[in-house]
């Protein structure tokens, strides 16, 4: 092995590769995401054991072998306690997690992704309201990694919505007025409310105190997550599961 290097890192996902070993996906600040194999991390006792959980932020040493990159060393900065103990907090983490793993390029330092990420799990952990700080986070990279739908006028015919309930096309990229909407197989309708609070969050540098209609907003984001991705995601869909049932199966609705 050769050319160490010392990375910023948080864990993304981790898979069993192996007998011992552990695949992690990671972000970096310094090179954006990368994957490397953390050997022997299964083993007891073994010092890359914690550091080899999802949503652990450290500083660790990889060496780069012919075809992988390796951990050799790591040292803990942040493990996020507060996220691991609470599974109403633990659930958004992880899906949002799964979220830049989607979307982040292969490395291609994303310093701006990177600090969001970190910006976002302190928030996640600490913050009164866990749903609205996803709310927040969710939005926010959508705006940072350049998705961000139109939220204020139909992408079609600019014209402003009216009525209690709108309607969005992850495919067109945003609103659509009820005269088009039929173009697009995938359009669904929302609360307005919870459209104007996605809209309004998405422009604040901290989430905000409450957000009304936060498990609304979630559903509705969800479509446009499936369609900028383009990968399955598990965890994101079990957490947007565990949403609908709490809101007694209301979901979005198809618009035709």
């Amino acid at each position: 092995m050769s050319q160490e290097e010392t990375l910023h890192a948080i864990v993304l996902r981790r898979f069993e590769a192996g007998d011992a070993d552990r695949r992690l996906t990671l972000l970096t600040l310094e090179q954006g995401k990368l994957d490397a194999i953390a050997k022997g991390a299964r083993k007891a006792g073994s010092r890359l054991t914690g550091m080899s959980e999802p949503l652990m932020l450290g500083s660790l040493q990889l060496a780069r072998g012919k075809r992988l990159r390796y951990v050799t060393q790591s040292q803990p900065i942040q493990a996020f306690p507060g996220l691991r103990e609470d599974l109403e907090r633990l659930m958004p983490a992880l899906a949002l997690a799964e979220l830049y793993a989607a979307l982040a390029p292969y490395e291609q330092p994303v310093p701006e992704l990177f600090e969001l990420l970190v910006r976002s799990l302190h928030a996640l952990e600490g913050h009164p309201e866990p749903l609205t700080a996803a709310v927040w986070a969710e939005a926010r990279l959508l705006v940072e990694a350049g998705f961000a739908p139109e939220l204020s006028a139909c992408v079609d015919t600019a014209e402003s919505p009216s009525g209690p309930v709108w309607l969005l096309s992850p495919t067109a990229g945003g609103l659509v007025s009820p005269e088009t909407a039929r173009r697009y197989n995938d359009a669904f309708s929302a609360a307005k409310e919870a459209v104007i609070g996605w809209r309004r969050i998405s422009e604040l540098e901290a989430p905000p105190a409450h957000l009304r209609r936060a498990a609304q907003c979630v559903l509705a984001m969800a479509p446009f997550w499936r369609e900028v991705c383009g990968v399955p995601l598990p965890a994101h869909e079990a957490w947007v599961r565990e949403l609908h049932l709490g809101e007694g199966g209301m979901e979005p609705r198809g618009a035709v």
